[in-house]
């Protein structure tokens, strides 16, 4: 099984919690993105485009359903692909993802210093 990580390019983790990570690879400018039984492969843009997309789903549904239950449909940037999350997981994923977003701003930003 080929490892979905090539260690040739420089990558980082940004975040690492129970069952999540999100690593950032500098050679192709990519977040890989693991929450779950969810792994995604996306750009900067991505990332943020599912932040927000994630913050919306949890500013409707939040309050509103069981926040156990999965019953949250929710669109992604990655063609084809959609995620059923419960309240609780999108409060949890986008959290992950603005905080690994973060993250990486402070590091390039220290990189940059150095």
């Amino acid at each position: 099984m080929k490892h979905i990580y090539d260690f040739h390019h420089p990558f980082e983790v940004l975040r690492q919690a129970d069952g999540q990570k999100v690593v950032f690879c500098y050679e192709c400018q990519l977040f890989h993105v693991h929450f779950g039984t969810i792994s995604l492969d996306l750009s900067e843009m991505g990332m943020k485009m599912l932040t927000n997309i994630l913050v919306d789903y949890l500013g409707r549904y939040d309050g509103v359903i069981d926040p156990y239950k999965r019953c949250v449909e929710v669109e992604t940037p990655c063609q084809g692909i959609r995620l059923l999350l419960s309240t609780t997981d999108l409060r949890t994923f986008s959290e992950l993802l603005k905080g690994s977003l973060s993250e990486l701003e402070q590091r390039l930003r220290l990189r940059k210093l150095n």
